[in-house]
């Protein structure tokens, strides 16, 4: 039992290893590609801070446009009301 023990021990580590070998071949990857897009002077905080404010602001804008829609419907039913109105009136 205390062999088993070992091997699985063993394994272990050579899991945890191979895992942390992984995550130094993905942050390299990600460093090289960050260096790619962005110049050298980007601040990639402000830019996350950039995107979520334009994430914002679309949510405000999508919002803006379903009272909008909401609104030319209304006076799209009422102009049809007064027309309606208008026609059987002659």
């Amino acid at each position: 039992m205390g062999q088993e023990h070992h091997e699985a021990t063993e394994g272990l580590v050579r899991l945890l290893m191979k895992a942390n070998h992984d995550l130094t071949v993905v942050q390299h990857n990600l460093d090289r590609e960050l260096q790619q897009s962005y110049p050298q002077n980007a601040n990639l905080m402000k830019l996350v801070s950039r995107i979520k404010k334009i994430q914002q602001d679309l949510s405000t804008l999508e919002d803006q446009c379903r009272q909008v829609l909401t609104a030319k419907q209304d006076l799209i039913d009422k102009a049809r009301t007064t027309l309606v109105g208008n026609r059987n009136l002659m």
